[in-house]
């Protein structure tokens, strides 16, 4: 029996996938990740008390090397030492680690044949290298083919193994009168199948009329952006596609600090994204179950926060929702987890809808689209309005309404300067109940009918419905609500307007309840 120890669950993925196409005698290999195991040494002793005296080879691809395991890693050779078990170790990294290789006590080109199979991937090269351990350390005779290359990256189309060619691809799969979404994931789940989630994605996509163009790279850095030179580009360097989902983790650039198209950041260059010059949402993949995200009351775990949150907003991502999560279920034939994302397939849904809203209004005419600024009013009093601490949040206002207009936005009757505006938002209608009056209530730029509110109302989750009628009362509620109607308080300024945020906090400690996770928001953020 072949034990072979990873620390990437798509290794793990892989060897079930290719399990039942192996001769006989090698369908008991065991797979597991030692990682977890790794910060227990009780664990681990059961993988050298259960697993190891039935062994006749052990395959360890460590990321990190011996360093993966700690102290663990010397436990594990000399329990192959003690029982005579051959030790094949070799790097989970891009790059080979030859000093990690010498703790093998096999001849050293069996360990970097191994790396070879294991970093080009796949379910061929997989059952290649298992056939190849068995004939070359265990003495078998089932043969087998040499490391194979598979694409660095490529287009992906549901139920073909292969990586499609870009312009086969358009011509078999898009429609040149649809809006075109890029997909971005990692060549990881692709080479070994895991790639529910991103199937389910695409599925949303093109049922809501987009061409889903899926594309695996193992880092969007490679080769100084390539992947959206290659596949999200036209010739002339345009972008190919109105809108981009990417699944990857981390960011892009390594800059810490400000950024200018002069500053140099190795393997990364900021004018690709100025190029390509359209939204890139990003489709949160947890490593995590959702059943821990759920119970959780922050939601994702710090790692996932900083991975899938903070560093992609630091190339200007717009941060969506999870649409997968990392679940575990027990495999038989191994005796440990698999570990494979499963797609949360109604956030799937919100993110493809929102997506092919974006989509479409790309190709709406710049004069016709409608767009909201909405000033921060926390708390809720007319001196607070568009507060922010050392910044001037009017003037600011001010100069992106200029640059509106002149990018062809129908933007009319823009104020002087932040003072004016300020003055004219007050004057119209707050939330400030110190100042508030009833003709500014009637007069509010914005109003919602209870029976138009009550349609948007209805298409909510049941319980997401029970909670807010809970908080705040049966729609629309009682707060800021005149004659039946939601009012909104605002500047239309053409096809632009300038809302002030509604109101959260209430009552003695209004500040304490703006932060109160259980506390629905108001029917106005409906």
């Amino acid at each position: 029996m072949i034990v072979f120890l990873t620390t990437s669950d798509t290794d793990i993925l892989t060897v079930e996938g290719v399990r039942s196409d192996l001769p006989s005698e090698l369908e008991g290999v065991v797979a597991l990740n030692p990682y977890s195991l790794a910060q227990d040494d009780e664990a681990f002793g059961r993988i050298l008390d259960e697993f190891l005296p039935k062994a006749n080879l052990v395959m360890a691809r460590l990321l990190g090397g011996d360093k993966a395991l700690g102290d663990n890693f010397p436990r594990l050779e000399a329990a192959c030492r003690r029982l005579g078990i051959p030790l094949v170790a070799c790097s989970g990294e891009p790059t080979r680690d030859a000093v990690f290789e010498r703790r093998s006590t096999t001849p050293a080109v069996l360990a970097q044949t191994a790396f070879e199979y294991l970093n080009h991937g796949g379910v061929v090269n997989t059952s290649n290298l298992l056939r190849f351990l068995s004939d070359e350390v265990l003495g078998s005779d089932y043969g087998y083919e040499p490391p194979a290359p598979l694409p660095q990256d490529g287009v992906y189309r549901p139920g073909r193994l292969d990586a499609v060619p870009l312009d086969e691809y358009r011509r078999l799969y898009c429609d040149d009168d649809r809006p075109t979404v890029g997909v971005l994931f990692y060549r990881a789940h692709w080479v070994s199948g895991n790639i529910e989630f991103v199937d389910t994605m695409l599925d949303a996509l093109e049922r809501r009329g987009c061409n889903a163009l899926p594309v695996f790279c193992s880092s969007l850095r490679d080769d100084d952006g390539a992947v959206f030179r290659k596949y999200l580009t036209g010739d002339d360097g345009r972008a190919a596609v109105d809108v981009v989902i990417c699944t990857q983790s981390f960011a892009m650039s390594r800059n810490r600090g400000p950024m200018t198209l002069d500053d140099a950041d190795e393997n990364w260059d900021v004018r690709i994204l100025e190029r390509l010059d359209v939204p890139i949402l990003q489709a949160i993949v947890s490593t995590e179950p959702q059943a821990i995200w759920e119970e959780r009351e922050i939601g994702l775990s710090p790692l996932d926060m900083a991975m899938n949150v903070a560093l992609p907003e630091l190339d200007g991502r717009v941060i969506t929702v999870p649409v997968s999560f990392k679940e575990a279920s027990q495999n038989g034939a191994s005796g440990g987890d698999l570990r494979r994302y499963v797609p949360n397939v109604e956030q799937t849904e919100s993110v493809a809808s929102l997506t092919a809203r974006y989509a479409r209004l790309a190709h709406t005419p710049v004069s016709e689209r409608k767009v909201a600024i909405v000033l921060s009013n926390y708390p809720t009093k007319a001196a607070r309005l568009g507060n922010a601490v050392g910044l001037d949040t009017p003037a600011s206002a001010i100069n992106l309404l200029n640059a509106m207009r002149d990018a062809g936005y129908f933007v009319e009757d823009i104020p002087e300067d932040g003072d004016e505006l300020m003055r004219r938002l007050i004057e119209r209608c707050t939330y400030d109940a110190d100042f508030l009056t009833p003709e500014q209530m009637r007069n509010a730029e914005g109003r919602v009918s209870a029976s138009e509110y009550d349609e948007q109302f209805a298409s909510m989750p049941r319980d997401v419905q029970d909670s807010m009628k809970s908080d705040w009362g049966d729609p629309p509620g009682e707060v800021y609500v005149d004659d039946g109607h939601l009012f909104m308080a605002g500047l239309r300024l053409g096809n632009v307007f300038v809302g002030i945020q509604p109101p959260r906090g209430f009552g003695e400690n209004p500040i304490a309840i703006y932060h109160s996770p259980e506390l629905m928001p108001t029917h106005h953020y409906v």
